[in-house]
């Protein structure tokens, strides 16, 4: 079976494979960073979800729920279950 492309195609492919690439090498040297973006982005959501609801907290009280909720499932996931 033979399949031709148009060369554009394999030039984005390329540059997705490229780009793969990149996004890697920010995982592996920025890992402390990007965890650090991500809790902050899952604060931001969290907090403007929340506020279209007309709840309203501080970002430390926000911080301090959210972490908690995330020990007591965490716990739920370890607990051992008996039927």
């Amino acid at each position: 079976m033979e399949l031709s492309l148009p060369v554009s195609i394999y030039h984005t492919i390329a540059k997705i494979h490229e780009y793969k690439g990149k996004q890697e090498l920010y995982v592996e040297n920025y890992s402390d960073i990007l965890e650090k973006m991500i809790d902050v982005s899952k604060i931001q959501s969290t907090k403007s979800s929340n506020a279209i609801e007309g709840i309203y907290t501080s970002d430390t009280r926000l911080k301090e729920l959210m972490s908690e909720l995330l020990t007591t499932n965490t716990l739920r996931v370890l607990e051992p279950r008996v039927f």
